[in-house]
């Protein structure tokens, strides 16, 4: 492999006129991409004691406005709210995520339950080359259980989750040390995610 100057642009590689070494090189300015993302994050929390133990509550979200990129040649892609499988810059972007964590503390138990919120994501086929199946009802599709109405959806919607947790905290067993035990479950209700021709039956980005 050797550096060569373009022979419109002669001057961009400079040798050494004695050894051939390269001295210097030049380069065209060009626009580099860019993204620009707007929106807002709320976090709000609040504890209740009573006689019969803390009571916890929690709500964080983030809400997103804006999240557009724009190539090296000018063309913007708005990606709040849908996949963005056409642009490897941009995640698929839900307009909202948002928890909420309710919990109760006394003495060495806490129990607390979180419930996880994504608002739906569109555009999904978009970009994607595993979308050429979609409609199919014959070839290799069929034989992977690829099902052109479950799993070629044009959106992914709202999706929510439950998970609980339990924890029991001991302190000063043998001698000075604290333990501490914790057991729990996620998605209690089972919900399932979206399935979608891809790579792994799903997006793993979002669930």
């Amino acid at each position: 492999a050797g550096w060569q100057a373009d022979p419109a642009n002669p001057g961009l590689v400079q040798r050494s006129p004695t050894s051939g070494q390269i001295q210097l090189v030049l380069t065209d300015q060009i626009n580099a991409q860019a993204m620009e993302w707007e929106g807002f994050d709320l976090s709000v929390n609040y504890t209740l004691p009573t006689d019969i133990g803390d009571f916890q509550a929690g709500f964080d979200s983030t809400y997103t406005l804006k999240y557009d990129y724009t190539s090296v040649t000018g063309v913007v892609t708005e990606g709040a709210g849908k996949r963005n499988n056409n642009t490897a810059a941009v995640p698929p972007t839900p307009e909202l995520r948002a928890n909420f964590r309710l919990g109760w503390t006394r003495n060495m138990h806490n129990v607390t339950a979180y419930v996880r919120y994504m608002s739906e994501v569109e555009e999904v086929l978009v970009g994607d080359p595993f979308a050429v199946f979609c409609g199919r009802s014959s070839g290799a599709a069929p034989l992977f259980g690829i099902n052109a109405t479950t799993h070629c959806p044009e959106q992914y919607d709202a999706f929510t989750t439950v998970d609980l947790q339990y924890t029991v905290q001991f302190e000063d067993i043998l001698g000075s040390m604290d333990a501490m035990v914790q057991v729990g479950a996620n998605n209690i209700f089972d919900e399932e995610a979206q399935p979608h021709i891809t790579l792994g039956g799903l997006e793993t980005f979002l669930y």
